[in-house]
């Protein structure tokens, strides 16, 4: 049997700055070597971006399906009842009267 090595293409994004986003159509989810989920996007300029999963960002995600569009915004640092941070994000999806999507 002969083996190929799978890439993604894909530039890595980062939610690093507060405003921080991404907008797009979700093309795809995969599994990293590490067991973390990462999401695939086309922007509406046609580039490809992916960005690794978290707690938070599956959570807002498992309402976007393959083929939807969606921006999800970097919206700063808060704290959990415990007490520990986690960066915080806003899912938007677009209304149904929406002409232009992206």
């Amino acid at each position: 049997m002969e083996w190929r090595e799978v890439t993604s293409d894909d530039a890595l994004f980062k939610f690093i700055n507060m405003g921080d986003f991404v907008e797009g159509k979700l093309k795809s989810t995969s599994i990293s070597s590490l067991n973390t989920k990462i999401y695939h996007v086309e922007r509406s300029d046609g580039s490809k971006v992916a960005f690794y999963g978290s707690a938070v960002i599956n959570t807002k995600m498992s309402n976007v399906a393959v083929g939807d569009y969606f921006k999800l915004e970097y919206i700063g640092d808060k704290r959990s009842q415990e007490g520990k941070p986690y960066k915080n994000y806003k899912l938007y999806v677009p209304t149904d009267d929406a002409e232009d999507v992206v």
